[in-house]
């Protein structure tokens, strides 16, 4: 058996420094909410989950931060459970679960390895904003399956992808386009989509991949999961845009749903 010290030190060490530094920031954590306070994402996200969860039931949600969504659906009557990494986050979460006078189970782990969690259990499942992309390969189809397996039969998953082709005739998009599928071929360990920020909110060198829909729909299928909807975020982030071919080039980043 494990002791808590093993899982936690096995976890770290699959884990970049960049973004252990980012999950125990108790910085990042505090100043999360303010930090977003006027992106036009988290309002949009919220009212599209609105529309695809009708019903309340029992809901996961991976990579809840500090809780944005545990609260709108812990008040809207479901029996809420989240899921992240970040002690200091999951902290935040509470004490607003707390305010609110709700309740949600928060469990700290590692989304590749929920094993806490119950199997065929949750009716939905969502993973929003910019969790994925945090991930390396592995992990994200880790973090799929487990995802998988967490649901019931016919339940569904919501999650938000950042888009590799946003802004693609900016002068400055595509030389950083060529750039990564060259240094996807060059580079050891580096995946083409991959976005290193020199410094973002005090961390150095923190990682961010950017999807593709291709990538998207290899990724569900390697989770055994059925690709059912995307929605097309547009340019400002404050509405959806119709799909057509040229949406993959003009939106943001993608909210899909898939079935178990």
């Amino acid at each position: 058996m494990h002791t808590h010290h093993e899982k936690a030190k096995k976890t770290r060490s699959n884990i970049e420094t960049s973004l252990w530094r980012y999950i125990s920031s108790k910085d990042v954590a505090l100043n999360y909410d303010s930090y977003f306070a006027d992106s036009e994402l988290f309002r949009l996200d919220g009212l599209v989950l609105d529309n695809i969860i009708e019903r309340p039931g029992r809901l996961l949600d991976i990579g809840c931060g500090t809780g944005r969504h545990i609260v709108r659906f812990a008040q809207k009557g479901h029996a809420i459970t989240g899921v992240d990494l970040s002690q200091e986050m999951l902290n935040v979460a509470r004490r607003k679960l707390d305010e609110h006078n709700l309740s949600a189970r928060l469990e700290r782990a590692d989304i590749t390895e929920m094993t806490a969690l119950p199997d065929n259990h949750y009716d939905c499942a969502i993973c929003m904003f910019s969790t994925l992309g945090m991930l390396r390969k592995a992990g994200r189809i880790a973090a799929m399956r487990q995802a998988r397996k967490k649901l019931v039969h016919g339940g569904i998953l919501v999650a938000h992808f950042h888009n590799r082709f946003y802004d693609f005739f900016n002068r400055e998009t595509l030389p950083w386009l060529i750039g990564t599928y060259l240094r996807g071929i060059f580079v050891p360990g580096y995946e083409i989509g991959d976005k290193i920020f020199d410094l973002y909110r005090g961390i150095s060198s923190l990682r961010l991949h950017l999807f593709s829909i291709p990538e998207i729909r290899a990724l569900m299928r390697a989770a055994g999961l059925q690709l059912r909807d995307i929605f097309f975020i547009n340019r400002s982030r404050n509405d959806l845009i119709p799909s057509s071919p040229f949406a993959r080039f003009r939106s943001s980043g993608f909210i899909v749903v898939a079935k178990k």
